[in-house]
C-alpha cells in the first residue's frame, strides 16, 4: 500500500516560513509531502541587515535578498505568489486573493503581523523606517544627505491582550537600539557633534525584555554614546517635523519608526486569534482548537518578536507534527528565551541571552568584538544558505 502524501501548506516566507520549509525537507521523505508555500513577494528581504542603512548606500538592500522561488524549488515545494485572505478550518482550505483555494492536511501560519502604521494619528511609511527594503533605501538616502539636527528613532506600542504574560509595551525594539548606535558610529566626529540622537519607546525602560544585567549594560552603552532616551512615551500625533507626545513635543529633522504591532488580519478574519489579532498556541505551537494548525513567529501570542525565537518555534512545530505522523515520541516543548545579538559599531557588538522575562534566572551579557563578529557571520551565513543554516537553532 502506498504511503499517504501529506498536503502541507506554509503561509509566509520569511524567517518562520523558510525555517518551517527547511525542517520539513530535512525530516520528511519527498514522496510523502506535497508542500506549498505562499507569500505575496517572490523574494525575502533579510530584515536584520536593514540597520546597515545607517552606514551604506541605498543599493545595499540588493545584497540581502533571498529568492524564495529558488529555495522552494530546492525543497520540492510549490511557491504561490499571493496573499492568504481567509482560512476555512472546517473544510481545511486556504482562500487566496488571486488564486483558487488550497486544501491542506496541516497548515503552518508564519505570516507575521501587519504593521499598524494607521494606529497613531499622522504616522505613515513616508516618515521613515527600516522594516522593509524600500524603507531602508529611503533611510540610507536620508543618512547620506544628513547635515545635522535631531534624528529620532521611535518604536510603536504592542497591541495585545492587556492580561497577557509577559506583558511588554513593545513587541520588538532591538532594531532601534542597533540602528541608533550604528548611526552614532557612522557619523564623522564633527557631524556627530551637530546631531542629537533620540530613542523614544513606550516601555518604562530601555531593554524591557532583557534581564537586569543586560538592561544595565545596554543603558550604560547608550548613555556613554550620548543617545538621548525618552521612555514611557504616549504618542498623540506625528507630523513630518516631529512627534506629539502626552509629555510634550519632540522635534525631528529625520525619523526612523518601528511601527506598532497590531496582530494579523488573516487570523482575525479566520477566527483563529485571541481577540487581539494574535494566534494562541500550546507548548508545541499548535492552535488549541485546531491541532492541525501550527503558528510560528510573529503571528503567535509569544513576545518579544525575534528572528531567533521564530526559528526555534519552527523546529519545535515541525518536529512535533512529524512525530504525530510517524507515531514517535513528541519532541521537547518550546521554552521561550530572549536572545539579542546586535552590532553597535566601533568594532563592538552586544549579546544578551535571558529567561528572566519568563520567570527563570538566566541573564547572560557580553559586549565586545566577538559579538559584532558573530552577528556579521550569522547575517552572511543566513543569506548564503538561503535560510538553511549548517546548525539550525
Amino acid at each position: 500500500m502506498a504511503k499517504p502524501r501529506w498536503r502541507v501548506v506554509v503561509l509566509g516566507a520569511r524567517f518562520a516560513g523558510l525555517t518551517v520549509m527547511h525542517w520539513i525537507r530535512r525530516l520528511t521523505p519527498r514522496d510523502q509531502v506535497e508542500g506549498t508555500i505562499v507569500d505575496p513577494w517572490p523574494f525575502m528581504t533579510y530584515r536584520p541587515a536593514l540597520v546597515y542603512a545607517m552606514q551604506a548606500s541605498p543599493t545595499f538592500v540588493r545584497h540581502w535578498r533571498i529568492d524564495v522561488r529558488r529555495v522552494a524549488r530546492r525543497a520540492a515545494f510549490r511557491f504561490v505568489e499571493d496573499r492568504a485572505v481567509f482560512i476555512d478550518t472546517a473544510q481545511q482550505k486556504v482562500y487566496l486573493a488571486s488564486h483558487g483555494p488550497l486544501s491542506y492536511d496541516v497548515l503552518f501560519l508564519t505570516t507575521g503581523s501587519d504593521p499598524g502604521w494607521h494606529t497613531i494619528d499622522g504616522l505613515d511609511v513616508s516618515l521613515g523606517g527600516l522594516c522593509e527594503d524600500y524603507l531602508a533605501r529611503y533611510t540610507a538616502t536620508v543618512v547620506q544627505r544628513w547635515a545635522g539636527g535631531s534624528f529620532v528613532f521611535a518604536v510603536g506600542p504592542h497591541h495585545g491582550n492587556p492580561n497577557g504574560t509577559p506583558r511588554l509595551a513593545t513587541a520588538d525594539e532591538f532594531m532601534v537600539y542597533e540602528s541608533s548606535l550604528l548611526l552614532d558610529s557612522a557619523l564623522s566626529p564633527a557631524l556627530r557633534r551637530q546631531t542629537d540622537i533620540w530613542l523614544v519607546t513606550p516601555a518604562p525602560t530601555v531593554g524591557q525584555a532583557l534581564g537586569p544585567r543586560a538592561r544595565h549594560r545596554l543603558l550604560e552603552t547608550m548613555q556613554r554614546r550620548h543617545i538621548h532616551l525618552l521612555t514611557n512615551a504616549e504618542y498623540v500625533r506625528v507630523d513630518p517635523n516631529g512627534i506629539h507626545l502626552r509629555s510634550g513635543y519632540l522635534p525631528a529633522n529625520a525619523m526612523v519608526w518601528i511601527p506598532p504591532y497590531t496582530g494579523s488580519p488573516l487570523a482575525r478574519a479566520s477566527h483563529l486569534d485571541d481577540g487581539w489579532g494574535w494566534v494562541p498556541v500550546n507548548a508545541h505551537l499548535q492552535h488549541p482548537e485546531w491541532p492541525n494548525i501550527y503558528a510560528v513567529g510573529d503571528i503567535t501570542i509569544h513576545v518579544p518578536k525575534l528572528a531567533h525565537s521564530a526559528m526555534v518555534q519552527a523546529r519545535v512545530a515541525v518536529h512535533h507534527w512529524w512525530a504525530q505522523v510517524t507515531k514517535t515520541p513528541a519532541p521537547p516543548p518550546y521554552h521561550p528565551q530572549v536572545l539579542c545579538l546586535i552590532d553597535i559599531g566601533h568594532g563592538q557588538g552586544f549579546f544578551a541571552l535571558n529567561t528572566t522575562l519568563y520567570g527563570d534566572s538566566r541573564d547572560l551579557v557580553y559586549v565586545g568584538p566577538a559579538a559584532q563578529w558573530a552577528k556579521r557571520v550569522f547575517n552572511r551565513a543566513y543569506v548564503w544558505g538561503r535560510g538553511a543554516l549548517m546548525v539550525m537553532p
